[in-house]
């Protein structure tokens, strides 16, 4: 997601950087190696992995995230957080109305109806539905999988 960072300015890879600006999303990025910037999220995979899945095996996923969502509204975000000293589940109550909900994007997998390929031809463009599109140059007679919205 990150390439490098130039004297304060984050270089993001391509694509992470059309899915922020396709969302429009403002970041905050935490340095490498700096424990401050990172340490109450790096706190909360490190709980998640000490009290729930250490002492747990799954069948599969979707068993996993059942009983994890089950132990997170029993134990994790039921109970005061020594980080906050407030409750996560009513925290987030409070704080849902200030969230955006995700906008339509190629990114989101939810509202796609099944993956088609397609093959770039040599300008670069590809056929769906009778109509052309314009695929990355990169991708010129190559295979590309598509998806359709269901919009």
């Amino acid at each position: 997601m990150v390439v490098s960072e130039n004297r304060g300015d984050i270089i993001y890879t391509k694509d992470f950087k059309q899915f922020i600006e396709e969302m429009d999303l403002k970041m905050y990025v935490c340095r490498k190696s700096d424990p401050e910037s990172k340490g109450k999220i790096e706190n909360v995979i490190k709980f998640i992995k000490r009290n729930f899945l250490r002492i747990r095996d799954f069948d599969n996923i979707e068993e996993a995230k059942e009983r994890l969502f089950k132990w997170l509204n029993r134990r994790a975000n039921g109970k005061i957080s020594l980080a906050t000293r407030r409750i996560p589940q009513k925290m987030f109550t409070e704080e849902k109305a200030y969230l955006r909900t995700l906008k339509n994007s190629i990114y989101r997998k939810d509202n796609l109806n099944a993956r088609e390929r397609r093959k770039a031809d040599i300008t670069g463009e590809i056929s769906v539905n009778s109509c052309k599109y314009p695929v990355p140059l990169e991708y010129r007679e190559r295979e590309v999988d598509i998806y359709k919205t269901t919009e």
